[in-house]
């Protein structure tokens, strides 16, 4: 510790003193002594200690055991129990392998933890934006208790309600390309496999300025065509970026004037 976080020469002044007592105490002669203290003095850059290294090469062994002979489970316990910091890591690898996403379902999906059925990854609904803590337990419960139906408390907000219905929570079919860009804004990742890497972020600044009338004419326009966005704001647009020189669509913040654009490279 000192050697690390004081440095070196001052854990080498030690030397001459603990050679002396290994002398004094008949432990170790005065060379063995010197040659073990420098030993000891270069832990301080990096050093394991011997159970330390087996426990980490354990668990390593069977992580890659579970992966490659259980991928699906691997991959679905990395994605409720790791870092955030590696979500779209995971999501990436579990394409990877084959597996398939599916945004939350009724009845399957569990209000924080990933569930894998038959090699299909169900995303819980505390990924869905928005959802905090209390929406996502109604969530879980709404299907799998009868009850729900009936007790005010467990009731979903018509607002939760039309978005389950958009990500097509009652249904459990294989998702598409289309059907995952047009629910794309209620997650912070992509749930088909070609938009994780065919996505590109472009953040430019823009001036537009929309009256009611326009809005409506600007959605209606853009309605059945896909578009991707990171940040619901409250307009939608239609946009020739300068650094594409292709059209982008997306939302506009009203406030600042400024949006975060994705397209297909």
């Amino acid at each position: 510790v000192i050697s690390k976080s004081q440095g070196d020469e001052l854990f080498r002044s030690f030397k001459k003193q603990f050679a002396d007592g290994c002398v004094k105490k008949k432990t170790l002669d005065a060379e063995t002594a010197g040659v073990l203290w420098d030993e000891l003095a270069s832990f301080g850059s990096y050093s394991f200690n011997l159970s330390h290294a087996v426990e980490y090469s354990m668990i390593t062994f069977w992580d890659m055991y579970c992966k490659v002979h259980y991928p699906a489970e691997f991959i679905c316990a990395s994605l409720t129990y790791g870092s955030e910091t590696y979500k779209d890591d995971l999501i990436r690898e579990a394409f990877r392998l084959g597996l398939d996403l599916r945004p939350p379902k009724l009845g399957k999906s569990k209000a924080r933890e990933w569930v894998v059925i038959n090699n299909i990854l169900y995303v819980p609904f505390i990924e869905i934006k928005g959802f905090g803590e209390k929406t996502v337990e109604k969530a879980e419960d709404y299907f799998n208790n009868k009850e729900g139906f009936f007790d005010k408390k467990k009731k979903l907000t018509k607002k939760y309600l039309g978005i389950l219905d958009e990500i097509k929570a009652s249904e459990d079919t294989p998702i598409t390309n289309e059907f995952a860009d047009r629910i794309r804004q209620y997650f912070s990742f992509s749930l088909f496999k070609d938009n994780t890497w065919k996505m590109k972020k472009i953040q430019e600044k823009i001036n537009l300025k929309f009256d009611k009338l326009n809005k409506i004419n600007f959605e209606k326009k853009l309605k059945g065509k896909r578009y991707f966005f990171v940040d619901i704001t409250k307009i939608k647009f239609s946009y020739k970026s300068k650094k594409s020189g292709g059209m982008v669509y997306g939302y506009v913040d009203d406030k600042s004037d400024s949006c975060m654009i994705i397209f297909n490279k």
